[in-house]
């Protein structure tokens, strides 16, 4: 049965460079849904040693290598080039965040940009609330894809805040339903 990209269960979420926010969390599922120990190479490491032939070590050996095969062929070229010579599915994992994420400094400066996108978010006018939906979504996931968490509440009042008063009504309905 042949399948679109990103639909089939065989093949890994193919990144091209762009929106690695989203490329890593379809790329983490794919991971985890090969095992857990699979998913524990990329997040706890493995230690490649001389040939060892202790059934233990073939298993973290083999889970290194699923991960590392999965990761590396959910990758374009350019991508590739970064990471082929890393040896074990961590450092790949971790090297392609570091690219694409940035440090710690850079991730607080890119939160600090989101930050301000979210409180100056206003729909305009000639606006439909799902393009105004999306424009919240994508904001509020990249804050998400970078470690910051914000109450659904939250979210819900900017919403109800940045409407124009064409809402106002709608919006009196909401709040005197919810307290």
């Amino acid at each position: 049965m042949a399948s679109k990209e990103g639909c089939s269960t065989n093949k890994a979420p193919f990144f091209t460079g762009e929106n690695y926010a989203f490329w890593k969390i379809r790329m983490r599922t794919y991971i985890m849904s090969l095992g857990i120990e699979v998913w524990a190479a990329v997040e706890l490491g493995y230690a490649p040693k001389a040939i060892d032939t202790k059934k233990e070590t073939k298993q973290y050996f083999v889970a290194n290598a699923k991960a590392m095969n999965a990761i590396l062929n959910g990758l374009c070229e350019a991508e590739f080039i970064k990471v082929m010579h890393k040896d074990t599915a961590k450092k790949i994992w971790d090297t392609l965040e570091g690219i694409h994420e940035g440090d710690q400094k850079v991730k607080t400066a890119k939160l600090q940009v989101y930050r301000a996108q979210f409180e100056n978010l206003k729909m305009n006018d000639d606006e439909d609330f799902g393009s105004f939906f999306l424009k919240v979504a994508e904001i509020v996931n990249s804050m998400k894809a970078l470690g910051e968490t914000i109450p659904e509440g939250i979210i819900v009042q900017k919403i109800l805040r940045s409407l124009p008063s064409r809402f106002n009504p709608k919006v009196s309905a909401i709040e005197e339903t919810i307290d």
